[in-house]
């Protein structure tokens, strides 16, 4: 039942969903079929249009063939990225990315594609004659592959 469930809900969001516009970020379904949806969308999302978005899944689900209940939200600054267009959505932001090599590094997000995404950072350049005070900071950029990170999340330093 859990994977006909899938196919409503998944079937129903392609109906309502602005595909330029929302997107889906995390679709689980337990054993007991509550099923949990977290949306998100380049302008942010309403309560309202997670309520509108709930009573039309509802609608298209039978509680007569299978009980199930539906929690509906929206995206958490806090979480990592985990959709392509959040990337879009934060483009000049500060984000963090963790490598997958163990390695972090803070910046702005300053592009992003279906690859990747470009990360303006300052760079410590140490003084040739190895004084404190002729140390200077320089912009650099640097294009990362999204196969590169572990996870990428908001800055709120």
């Amino acid at each position: 039942m859990k994977s006909t469930i899938r196919e409503i809900v998944q079937t129903k969001l392609e109906e309502i969903l602005d595909p330029q516009e929302e997107f889906v970020v995390t679709l689980s379904i337990s054993a007991q079929n509550d099923i949990i949806l977290v949306i998100d969308s380049l302008s942010g999302v309403s309560i309202d249009r997670c309520i509108a978005i709930s009573k039309a899944i509802e609608s298209a689900l039978d509680r007569d063939k299978e009980d199930f209940s539906i929690e509906v939200g929206s995206a958490s600054l806090s979480e990592p990225f985990s959709h392509r267009l959040q990337y879009t959505k934060h483009l000049g932001h500060p984000i963090v990315v963790f490598f997958s090599d163990g390695a972090k590094q803070k910046g702005v997000l300053s592009a992003s594609d279906e690859e990747g995404f470009i990360l303006q950072y300052e760079e410590l350049i140490p003084s040739s004659d190895g004084r404190h005070s002729k140390r200077r900071y320089e912009q650099r950029e640097r294009k990362i592959l999204y196969s590169e990170t572990k996870k990428v999340t908001y800055d709120f330093e």
